[in-house]
């Protein structure tokens, strides 16, 4: 990746993970739950929402994280669909961005600009936000798939899913860690197909001839 490529994808990175941190904290303000907003938090201000780890990483391996957005569960109504609906909203925040990006690449590509520098950046929009999507929704706490399965686990598996949770740390990391050691690229490897698949189901939603 070269330097041009490298700061598009990390404004398009930094951009996105702002959106996704933005759609977790002002759902939670919907339902009642004012943490995030009196953190700073219920912005698109990518300042924000930066972890300097994550950060790092982006720049290391390309590919990181945000700070987390502070939610109390206390705090919120109709619990415990609402857990659910602020874990979803982020993944969401990032289907609605790849999808007004694919509406816009249309347009571009309709007029023939394929070699604008704007084209190149709509493409990488699509591609992060369908990443984003597709990764967060791994149901491995504290990823966003758990928080929303959570919402579906009945009563009688409850205890073996909350050791599953506490455990979720753990499994992400060491996956992660062996994927960098031992130079796999698990999830680039089963997160491939899905991405794929939902980035173009996402342009023929916006309109995309691909014939």
């Amino acid at each position: 990746m070269d330097f041009l490529n490298f700061f598009v994808f990390l404004g398009v990175f930094l951009i996105s993970i702002s959106f996704h941190e933005f759609f977790h904290a002002y759902v939670a303000y919907l339902f009642g739950d004012n943490t995030a907003k009196y953190e700073g938090r219920m912005t698109i201000n990518p300042v924000k929402h930066i972890d300097i780890v994550g950060l790092l990483a982006i720049l290391v391996f390309h590919f990181g994280w945000a700070k987390p957005v502070p939610v109390n569960p206390n705090n919120l109504r109709s619990r415990p669909l609402s857990l659910a609906l602020v874990s979803f909203a982020g993944p969401f925040a990032n289907f609605l961005l790849a999808l007004l990006s694919a509406f816009v690449f249309n347009l571009f590509f309709e007029a023939g600009f394929y070699n604008s520098f704007l084209f190149n950046v709509l493409k990488s929009f699509i591609f992060v936000n369908s990443l984003l999507m597709i990764f967060n929704l791994i149901p491995i706490y504290p990823l966003d798939g758990a928080g929303v399965l959570d919402f579906f686990i009945p009563q009688k598996l409850r205890s073996y899913w909350e050791v599953y949770k506490e455990n979720g740390p753990f499994i992400l990391i060491s996956i992660i860690a062996f994927s960098v050691v031992f130079d796999v690229g698990i999830f680039a490897y089963l997160l491939a197909v899905p991405v794929e698949k939902l980035r173009i189901f996402i342009l023929i939603l916006a309109g995309f001839n691909f014939h």
